[in-house]
């Protein structure tokens, strides 16, 4: 009997053993909601870290990704521009653009890169927003690109919805915002410039120049200006005469105005406190290492509807350093009756900031930085309350200088050090037991109060994310040591 053909028995999934399983599909369950509530859930979870890999999502990924646009070197900037080429629309969804170089100055030579690059270096590559998406989906080559001003001004054109522009270097100031076309015609909806000078600029100190704020007040949507890390003076004529470079009185129709890091203020800025608009300012920030004698007399030409005012003026530290002399904030109080925030830095205060400060009637919001000469008894005064033309302090913010003597940590150029001291430094009129009434006061009246004044006296919260120079630590380390020494 010939033997029967063995059979094995069929298997339930119908497969072989060892065959591989087929993965189960996955199911984006975002993309079941609106796509109206995209924009809102992208932008508060969406950033270069943290992006979504789904094909259904990915123009939205993108979209969310191109709002702000860093440009900080000759690489990013082709690659950039070659992006755009790819996707046309990208462009437009670019919100805020950061253009700096970080290799801008040449080590051999020492030489500005983009100084012999050429105004037109690059220019007319990219063509107009229709040509260019007729072409979409052409190969991504950002080696192709001949990289120059005139490939930063051909990107500037197609942005047509760029709300804020913030540029470091001349290098880009000047062929980009001396621009009338580029600054009018192609920016409909920018209000937000900020102009960042870089290390190796010498400052504003080409006669044309001074057309640059000229040509800022003819921008009728802009809102916010800022100028940072200038050597000293400003664009400004300080004549104010002529035709390119005169800035009428209330001319410049901006909600705040910043001066920030500038190592001498000089008397041209007060063209343009000047030029300021009364009916939109609300927020002007001024800070220096140094300035001129009457600065604080000229803050009278800002318009009075400012409600927040930010003043920072010196450098060395006057807890040991007493030579540097700085003008002291006084008499603005009836030129600024809406003022509801004062925030002081550096050796500004003396008896009579504090007449100011109670003839503002408005103001709730008070800083007094580490370097700020704190009067107890008018600050205590202040904080217990007084006629009803005193005003009602709700937020307070008192920082005690912590900077150690010089020969263990020098000072750099930004009020910072390298290391910080063991103790607080108390101000002369201002001791411990003047911080602990001054807690007290706070916690009755419930005014909201926060600084280094906290850590000095030992109320900080050791759970709290704030930089704790580590005063209480010191405090109890201190009594260990004596005790110790009792003991034996």
């Amino acid at each position: 009997m010939p033997p029967h053909a063995s059979t094995s028995p069929r298997k339930k999934a119908g497969k072989a053993p060892g065959a591989k399983k087929k993965p189960a599909s996955t199911r984006c369950l975002i993309t079941s909601l609106p796509s109206d509530l995209y924009p809102s859930i992208f932008h508060e979870a969406i950033d270069h870290d943290n992006f979504v890999l789904c094909r259904a999502l990915l123009p939205h990924t993108l979209a969310e990704l191109y709002r702000l646009v860093e440009l900080s070197d000759v690489d990013v900037l082709v690659q950039f521009a070659a992006a755009v080429m790819r996707r046309p629309w990208l462009v437009e969804e670019v919100r805020e653009i950061m253009l700096r170089d970080d290799d801008a100055v040449d080590d051999c030579s020492g030489e500005i890169l983009w100084a012999t690059t050429g105004l037109l270096g690059g220019y007319g590559q990219l063509g107009t927003f229709d040509a260019l998406y007729e072409r979409r989906r052409r190969p991504y080559r950002p080696l192709a690109l001949v990289c120059g001003i005139g490939l930063i001004t051909d990107l500037l054109r197609l942005t047509t919805r760029l709300e804020s522009f913030n540029v470091v270097g001349m290098y880009f100031i000047r062929p980009l915002l001396l621009n009338d076309s580029l600054l009018q015609d192609r920016w409909p909806r920018l209000n937000t410039i900020i102009l960042n000078l870089d290390e190796a600029d010498d400052g504003w100190t080409y006669t044309s120049d001074a057309e640059l704020v000229h040509s800022l007040a003819k921008v009728a949507t802009l809102e916010h200006l800022v100028f940072r890390f200038a050597p000293h003076d400003l664009p400004i004529d300080l004549l104010n005469l002529g035709p390119r470079v005169s800035v009428p009185a209330r001319s410049l129709r901006l909600r705040s105005f910043a001066v920030e890091k500038h190592f001498r203020i000089g008397r041209d800025i007060r063209v343009l406190l000047a030029g300021l608009a009364a009916d939109c300012l609300r927020t002007v920030k001024i800070e220096g290492l140094l300035a001129y004698p009457d600065i604080m007399h000229d803050l009278a030409l800002l318009p009075p509807t400012v409600d927040h005012l930010d003043l920072k003026l010196g450098n060395n530290c006057p807890y040991y350093d007493h030579s540097a002399k700085h003008p002291k904030l006084a008499d603005i109080a009836w030129h600024m009756p809406s003022l509801e925030h004062l925030h002081l830095g550096g050796d500004i205060v003396s008896r009579a900031t504090f007449d100011v400060i109670y003839a503002l009637p408005r103001l709730y919001c008070l800083s007094l930085s580490q370097h700020t000469s704190i009067d107890a008894d008018r600050l205590l005064s202040l904080l217990r309350g007084g006629p009803s033309t005193w005003p009602r302090i709700r937020r307070l913010t008192v920082s005690i200088c912590e900077c150690p003597e010089p020969a263990k940590g020098p000072s750099t150029r930004c009020l910072e050090h390298t290391a910080q001291s063991k103790t607080p430094n108390w101000p002369p009129n201002f001791g411990e037991n003047d911080a602990k009434q001054l807690v007290q006061i706070c916690n009755g009246k419930d005014i909201r109060l926060s600084g280094s004044i906290l850590c000095a006296t030992g109320e900080c919260d050791s759970d709290d994310e704030h930089d704790c120079p580590g005063w209480g630590t010191e405090r109890i380390v201190e009594a260990r040591r004596r005790k110790r020494k009792v003991e034996d």
